[in-house]
């Protein structure tokens, strides 16, 4: 598993929030590398760290996206 130790869940304000990353941003884009790669194993237990399987569909951390 690895590890994500700079990124921060949320930033000090909205702007930041939506112009820097953040460990939804990292998880996102790992999930579309598995993608890329096909690893749909992969791709489903990283997505799963941002969007829960039932609605409401939103991450239960970090930066709210609506």
């Amino acid at each position: 598993m690895m590890r994500i130790p700079l990124a921060v869940a949320d930033h000090s304000t909205d702007l930041l929030d939506v112009t820097r990353v953040n460990k939804n941003t990292i998880i996102a884009l790992k999930t579309r590398i598995y993608m890329h790669m096909q690893n749909w194993t992969q791709v489903v237990t990283e997505s799963a760290k941002i969007v829960p399987s039932s609605a409401p569909l939103q991450p239960s951390s970090g930066v709210a996206h609506t």
